[in-house]
């Protein structure tokens, strides 16, 4: 563990509600969790084909379950805490 990159782009945060310690945060170098309270970082970008994550949600009702958009459109889900994400399909406008 460590701390978040200096020049490090934060363009989301969100805190798991079950335990306030464990908090995520998300930008340009991809997504960071702390497991406490954001005095230490690890990156979690395992699965994550595009690290530019621009927006990150976590499920309120399921919060091991968090989704990451990155800069190009993609959309990743991850269902163990950010520990890896998969890639959800998505359709192209017209």
């Amino acid at each position: 563990m460590g701390s978040l990159p200096v020049k490090l782009q934060v363009n989301a945060v969100v805190v798991d509600p079950r335990n306030p310690k464990n908090v995520f945060a998300a930008g340009i170098a991809g997504v960071f969790r702390s497991n406490d309270a954001g005095l230490n970082w690890e990156s979690s970008n395992k699965g994550l084909a595009n690290a530019r994550v621009i927006a990150l949600a976590l499920n309120p009702n399921s919060p091991d379950t968090l989704f990451a958009a990155t800069a190009e459109g993609a959309i990743f889900r991850s269902d163990d805490g950010a520990q890896t994400w998969q890639s959800i399909p998505t359709i192209a406008p017209k």
